[in-house]
């Protein structure tokens, strides 16, 4: 398991929380494959951070020296791009859509197997810098190796809080997945959000309905189905997502 990638994910996945740890682990995240030939010095510059703070960051992972951190992320990217290698060779959503046939009606079976939805998501994921996960976050919470593969594969995934004091404002080049099954958040009415999403040409939403109808990519969840096949369909539509990245898009060498 790549223990560091994710506990640095499960930092950031708190955008509610921005303290100077979040700082960290965003730059490190963010520069993934420019740390290892970075100083400790430089780094700290970078995050505006103290060497004996960054230090401390370090330590709560268990070391004392930089240079052991630095080969553990590249020891740990090579480990996890062998075992997204290995998920695609033996991946199992064949198993999957067979079941997904005999629960869902024809339609809907054909919308949420189509790779063609699938690769307008890759090619999207390709063209942007960043992917910002909004909405749901039990929805978000099972994002996790979704995250961590393509922070492999140098596309940074956060989490974005949907509160208006802690919320990030998407860039230009974010691409933005907004979950929300029921669309109850939009009852909520958080008017900030609605703006800057409705005007992002960079959208995929999630749920039984779509919202953004005019503006984004839509992956369906039917309405008729048990919470646990619901999360299946979830799983699988990023499953896809994630293995036809790293094997039509991803520059392995």
């Amino acid at each position: 398991m790549n223990i560091f990638i994710t506990s640095l994910l499960k930092i950031i996945n708190n955008p509610d929380i921005r303290n100077i740890d979040y700082t960290i682990a965003y730059y490190l995240l963010e520069n993934y494959d420019q740390i290892p030939s970075m100083t400790v010095q430089e780094i700290s510059e970078a995050c505006f951070v103290s060497v004996s703070t960054l230090n401390r960051f370090f330590k709560t992972f268990g070391f004392k020296k930089y240079v052991l951190i630095k080969k553990l992320m590249v020891a740990h990217k090579s480990i996890r791009l062998d075992q997204l290698k290995e998920r695609v060779n033996n991946k199992n959503s064949d198993q999957v859509e067979l079941f997904l046939k005999t629960v869902l009606n024809q339609e809907d079976y054909e919308i949420i197997t189509s790779n063609e939805v699938v690769k307008n998501c890759c090619d999207m994921i390709e063209k942007c810098n960043r992917i910002m996960l909004i909405g749901s976050n039990e929805i978000m919470d099972s994002l996790l190796r979704f995250q961590c593969d393509l922070t492999v594969m140098n596309k940074l995934v956060i989490q974005n809080s949907i509160y208006d004091n802690n919320y990030i404002e998407p860039k230009v080049n974010d691409l933005v997945f907004f979950f929300s099954m029921t669309g109850r958040i939009f009852e909520l009415q958080f008017p900030k959000i609605n703006e800057s999403i409705s005007k992002n040409k960079r959208l995929i939403y999630l749920g039984y309905h779509n919202y953004y109808a005019m503006n984004s990519l839509y992956l369906k969840v039917p309405n008729y189905l048990d919470e646990a096949v619901e999360n299946m369909i979830v799983d699988h539509y990023f499953q896809k997502i994630t293995y036809t990245y790293y094997k039509d898009y991803y520059d392995i060498n």
